[in-house]
């Protein structure tokens, strides 16, 4: 083979490398080495292969190979750093990566230096739950660096977007994450970490809610129940916004909305421009503990509204953030919606639906309940009514009048339950009841309605066998915003 032909199978080879044909591009590499067994250029090629598949040893054996062969290749040092990444010898990888730098200053080794100290931060929090504030802002330092010399690096933006998040800052992370897709559109860990944050940004049940025309019709009618021509409205939770521009086609004067998720709030905004009400309704992105009466409301509010509970009712301080904002912000005698709510719970009993879901017992004969106990025992649960078997009554468990001046933190209740019919116990299922205003409820019933939110089911560790008007004994705890049900 001559030399002009030894370059353009060395060429073909790379070519097959870009287009991901890996086994071709090894099968012409390994026939150069048979012809030319120094050839720098695919022995640290070939170790490139080796490495990415899995087989690192022989991958940095090839490419010191060719490093012997010519010290100065600073594609090789390259290769050789991300080898010695895969196995986690880190000194070794920025060792690497420095050689290659000092000889060629390539945007793609600023990145590979960053994904050094990102991957030793992942290793840190892996293992200890925390990580070095150094290897974060070295991993940051060298991603701005290769973008600084190369804006098209869709890795750099994307992996500042994961640094970005793990510190908290959401807004900066989806910055990133997007310029990472703007440069590459297939970019799959970009598009799934961006679509990872939105969830946690803005969770996919809000489109169930805005489309839940029973909570919907129950809240307008409550509105219309309680607001007054006039009246300044303070929200919490501005969400879509349509419960502010309810308040103003009732007749209020105002309306002043919070909205803790920045994403939110501007959408918000939009919604409201478009609908032709943002000279009567503002949106501040705070949190209602921060808002204050004086410098972001006027005044105190004729009515509060806040439609912030979760499926269980309570989760993420929403008791204590109501209380706040009716101790601070109401005026005296104003009026909220909604004014009280209580959990309500029943035993839920067997069917093929319930059964098919939330236990395992035997299956094509083979005795499976074993792994019944590593299952969680608390489920989020949607179905339709008719699959739902309540075995009880009703039971108000915990009421909560946002009228009061306290809180109260923690309480168990102890219930003995009457059985109405013969069956299989799984456990407690609950639901929202909600005083929305003095003549207006709305309450999720799971064997009644079908709503946005799901209903939770606290399992016992094993069903049990009941019978009707048996009495099964259960203990009901709630602790600041948690819940928990449980056989006495």
């Amino acid at each position: 083979m001559t030399d002009t032909e030894m370059i353009s199978q060395l060429n073909l080879g790379m070519e097959q490398l870009k287009s991901g044909k890996n086994k071709e591009a090894e099968e012409i590499f390994l026939k150069i080495l048979k012809i030319n067994p120094n050839d720098n250029n695919a022995l640290h090629l070939l170790g490139y292969l080796n490495a990415e598949r899995g087989d690192v040893d022989e991958g940095i054996l090839l490419i010191n190979k060719s490093l012997s062969i010519f010290p100065n290749f600073p594609e090789a040092l390259f290769n050789l750093g991300n080898a010695y990444l895969r196995i986690k010898k880190y000194a070794n990888a920025i060792n690497s990566f420095q050689k290659a730098l000092s000889l060629k200053k390539l945007p793609a080794i600023w990145t590979a230096l960053g994904n050094v100290y990102l991957t030793k931060v992942q290793d840190e929090i892996n293992a200890t739950g925390g990580y070095s504030s150094g290897d974060i802002d070295n991993a940051k330092m060298y991603y701005e660096m290769s973008i600084s010399s190369n804006l098209n690096d869709p890795t750099a933006y994307n992996n500042l977007g994961i640094i970005a998040r793990k510190e908290g800052k959401r807004d900066k992370a989806k910055h990133y994450f997007m310029q990472a897709i703007n440069h590459n559109k297939n970019f799959v860990d970009a598009n799934c970490n961006l679509n990872s944050l939105m969830l946690e940004m803005v969770p996919s049940w809000h489109i169930g809610m805005m489309n839940d025309s029973g909570r919907n019709d129950a809240l307008l009618r409550a509105i219309k129940d309680v607001v007054n021509k006039g009246d300044f409205i303070f929200e919490v939770g501005s969400g879509s916004g349509i419960l502010s521009m309810m308040s103003i086609e009732q007749g209020a004067d105002r309306v002043i909305s919070c909205e803790s998720s920045s994403e939110i709030a501007s959408v918000a905004e939009k919604v409201i421009k478009k609908n032709g009400f943002e000279k009567k309704i503002k949106i501040i992105n705070k949190n209602s503990n921060n808002i204050n009466v004086g410098t972001d409301l006027p005044g105190k509010a004729d009515v509060i509204i806040s439609e912030i509970l979760s499926s269980e009712f309570v989760g993420e301080k929403v008791l204590s953030s109501l209380y706040d904002v009716k101790r601070r912000l109401l005026k005296e005698n104003g009026k909220m919606i909604p004014e009280s709510g209580s959990i309500m719970i029943s035993l839920l009993g067997e069917n093929d639906i319930i059964k098919e879901n939330l236990y395992v017992d035997e299956v094509h004969g083979f005795d499976l309940s074993d792994f019944n106990s590593v299952i969680n025992r608390k489920h989020g649960i949607k179905y339709r009514p008719s699959d739902i078997n309540l075995i009880s009554d009703p039971i108000e468990v915990f009421h909560f009048n946002f009228y009061d001046e306290e809180i109260f933190l923690k309480n168990t209740i102890d219930l003995d339950i009457k059985i109405n019919n013969s069956s299989k116990c799984y456990g407690v299922i609950t639901w929202n009841k909600l005083n929305l205003s003095q003549n207006i409820t709305y309450e999720n019933h799971p064997k009644k309605l079908e709503s946005h939110w799901v209903n939770p089911v606290y399992l016992f560790e094993k069903p049990i066998e009941v019978k009707k008007d048996q009495k099964v004994a259960i203990s009901c705890s709630i602790e600041k915003d948690r819940t928990w049900y449980n056989l006495r």
